[in-house]
């Protein structure tokens, strides 16, 4: 299990200080490890690419006002901010989106919170909105 997503390894190798790892979930065929972050991705290049956004500089600068927020904000936004607070890469995202039972064009903060909760990152989301 990597990030609360089911799987199991089916190989696993080293490369240039990542480890690389081959999973059994066709949603999550791969997994990269640099000794801090995990990333996944249908591919390997999609995983080696959001291992690189996790290690960035993610600007939340945009998501500041999410603090005193009350109203409806879009699903496209909070995917994006979400991603941002939290280093959630894409793969595991939509692994997130696809398993929720019913999706809405919008979603309160606090809906939010209770939508994310055990799953990867929301610590950091809810320590981000009281900051």
């Amino acid at each position: 299990m990597f990030d609360y997503i089911p799987c199991s390894v089916k190989s696993k190798r080293e490369k240039n200080g990542i480890t690389i790892y081959r999973t059994d979930n066709e949603k999550l065929k791969y997994v990269v490890f640099d000794g801090e972050y995990y990333s996944h991705g249908n591919t390997l290049k999609e995983a080696k690419d959001d291992l690189i956004y996790k290690n960035s500089n993610r600007d939340t600068t945009p998501y500041e006002y999410w603090r005193q927020e009350t109203g409806k904000i879009k699903t496209s936004e909070l995917i994006q901010g979400y991603r941002a607070i939290t280093g959630a890469c894409q793969t595991g995202t939509k692994y997130f989106i696809s398993s929720l039972s019913k999706k809405k064009k919008a979603y309160t903060i606090k809906e939010l919170i209770i939508l994310t909760k055990n799953q990867y990152g929301n610590e950091l989301f809810v320590k981000f909105l009281k900051n």
